[in-house]
């Protein structure tokens, strides 16, 4: 089957002018970073060996140790565990893998996320998610909401959507009278636009395939504020047009055709982008970093993973729930760590405004990758 490679690398303006947060810069920070990027890479060394039906979740505590949560205490895991421990500390690492006993197996989860997410707005849920520390199905839900964590009957009774009955145990109830936004009002690190919208451009790509854009040049977009054929400037310079878009399922993009216009991978306080290959699992608790053309760098960690939401019609799942700061105007701001994460896509936020119960969710850069059959990924400039 032919094999399709995909380059990304980040295109923000050189002349970006925005107000910038700055991470801690001491000794602890700087070896907590150090710990957690180890322990998301032995994420993806345990999951490119065990499948979902074969633990019961990962996270990253707040030491930076990657946990494991298993469902029993099966030779094979614990042979791995022991084993990549092993290679970390040959790495000087500063880290372990540990692990802890779980009661559902990610594979049921993710089967009660999606059976839930095929019934979002029933009792007014409007999100529903993953907590893999705590093993756990978050359910978002509106302040009118009829759903309560106190009676195991109203529970039974409100979840029996297409048949779906849970134990009650299994769930942990959100209330907002919040509203979940596009964080799209352009700029990208500077100010990008199409017509009115607003939004920040972070990545580009080289696109390499078989189709009629093989080999162009282009700057990539949140696509809930795209269409195919939308013109897109910078001030009054025009700056290309957008040729593919998607806003649905994990995907929130739109390629914009580069006409002869010079980026580059640094940031305006002259900060790079790290490159690497994306994580193709990130966990929850990894520390992050966004950088939005309003809001300029903010910096969190993954809440909770597997996201589903409806907006505005459109279906997302597979999506992240983080604490990092995004206004509208972000939209599309690149998420890193010490590798690409994913794209600022939507905001919870109290009349336009970050309060302390609102979070940001971005989308995988992995999956837009993966996405027919790309699975090599490079970083680069243009």
């Amino acid at each position: 089957m032919f094999k399709r490679f995909l380059c990304v690398f980040l295109v923000i303006q050189i002349f970006l002018l925005l107000p910038v947060n700055v991470f801690a810069s001491d000794f602890k920070s700087l070896i907590r970073i150090y710990d957690q990027d180890a322990s998301a890479m032995s994420l993806q060394n345990f999951l490119s060996e065990f499948d979902d039906s074969e633990y019961a979740g990962a996270y990253i505590d707040d030491y930076g140790r990657l946990v494991i949560n298993l469902l029993d205490e099966d030779s094979e895991t614990i042979d791995f565990i022991r084993k990549e421990n092993e290679t970390l500390l040959r790495n000087k690492s500063n880290t372990k893998i540990i692990y802890k006993h779980a009661q559902y197996s990610m594979s049921y989860l993710k089967s009660v996320v999606k059976q839930i997410s095929n019934n979002l707005s029933e009792k007014g849920i409007f999100g529903v998610s993953i907590d893999e520390e705590k093993n756990k199905i978050v359910l978002d839900v509106y302040e009118s909401s009829e759903l309560k964590e106190s009676s195991s009957i109203e529970w039974k009774d409100a979840l029996k959507l297409s048949g779906f009955c849970e134990k009650d145990d299994l769930f942990i109830i959100n209330k907002t009278d919040m509203q979940l936004q596009t964080t799209a009002s352009m700029r990208p690190g500077a100010k990008y636009k199409i017509g009115n919208s607003s939004f920040t451009v972070a990545w580009g790509a080289i696109i390499e395939h078989s189709g009629t854009n093989n080999g162009k040049e282009v700057f990539l977009i949140p696509g809930h504020c795209s269409a195919v054929n939308n013109n897109v400037y910078f001030g009054s310079t025009y700056v290309g047009k957008v040729i593919e878009r998607d806003f649905g399922g994990c995907y929130d993009f739109g390629y914009v055709e580069n006409t002869n216009h010079s980026m580059t991978s640094v940031f305006a306080n002259g900060e790079s982008l790290p490159y690497g290959s994306p994580y193709r699992n990130p966990p929850q608790g990894l520390a992050i970093t966004s950088f939005g053309a309003v809001s300029g760098k903010q910096t969190g960690k993954i809440l909770q993973t597997n996201y589903s939401t409806i907006y505005s019609g459109i279906s997302l799942s597979g999506v992240y729930k983080s604490s990092y700061k995004a206004l509208n105007g972000d939209s599309g701001a690149p998420v890193y760590s010490n590798a690409p994460i994913g794209m600022q896509s939507l905001s919870l936020l109290s009349n336009g405004s970050w309060v302390s119960s609102s979070y940001s969710v971005f989308v995988p850069m992995y999956n837009l990758c993966e996405r027919n059959s790309v699975h090599d990924i490079f970083l680069t400039t243009f």
